[in-house]
C-alpha cells in the first residue's frame, strides 16, 4: 500500500510539474483544477456506467475502487444516492416539464460532464424500475451492516442486477 501510495504522489507532482510549465508558481486553485479526488470521480463513473448497463466498464471501474480500498457501504450509498436523484428527476419529468428544464434546476446542480448521462439514464430507468432499484440499494446497505464479510459479494450482485435492469435483460 505504501508504493501505491508513493506511486500516486509521484504522479500528482508531475501532473503539477507539466500543469505549471514555464510559470515559476502555481497557486492553490490550479492545484485543487489537476488533482482530484480519484475515488469521487470512479464512484461517479460507477453509477453512470452501471445504471446504463455497461457490465464491462462496471466491473472495470469497481476493480479499481477494490484496489483502492473503497468500503463497499460507500459504494452502496453513492448508487443509491444516484438512484435517489434519478428518481427525482422522473417526478419532475412528470409535470411536462423537458428534461433539459429539469437538469438544469436539479439541486445540488449536476456537473455539466455528467448531463449527458443522466440524461441517458432517465430515459432507460422508468418510475417502476427506480422504486425496484431503490429497494435493491435498501436491502443491499442493511446486509452489508449485518455481514461485513458478504459486503464485496454484494457489491458484486447488486451491479450486476442494476447493469440488467438498465439494459433491459430485467423482466
Amino acid at each position: 500500500m505504501l508504493f501505491r501510495s508513493r506511486l500516486v504522489t509521484k504522479t500528482e507532482i508531475e501532473k503539477a510539474i507539466l500543469f505549471a510549465n514555464s510559470e515559476q508558481t502555481i497557486c492553490y486553485e490550479d492545484v485543487v483544477s489537476f488533482v482530484g479526488d480519484q475515488t469521487s470521480i470512479n464512484l461517479e463513473k460507477l453509477c453512470d456506467s452501471a445504471f446504463l448497463g455497461d457490465f464491462k466498464n462496471t466491473f472495470n471501474i469497481l476493480q479499481r475502487l477494490e484496489k483502492e480500498e473503497t468500503p463497499a457501504i460507500q459504494i452502496i450509498k453513492v448508487l443509491m444516492k444516484q438512484m435517489q436523484n434519478l428518481h427525482n428527476i422522473k417526478i419532475g419529468l412528470t409535470g411536462g416539464s423537458n428534461i433539459e428544464t429539469v437538469i438544469n434546476n436539479f439541486k445540488p446542480p449536476i456537473y455539466f460532464k455528467r448531463k449527458n448521462h443522466i440524461i441517458k439514464q432517465s430515459k432507460y430507468w422508468s418510475l417502476v424500475r427506480i422504486i425496484k432499484a431503490l429497494s435493491m440499494l435498501y436491502k443491499a446497505e442493511l446486509e452489508s451492516k449485518r455481514s461485513s464479510s458478504l459486503q464485496k459479494a454484494l457489491v458484486r450482485q447488486l451491479l450486476i442486477s442494476l447493469c440488467l435492469i438498465a439494459s433491459k435483460n430485467y423482466s
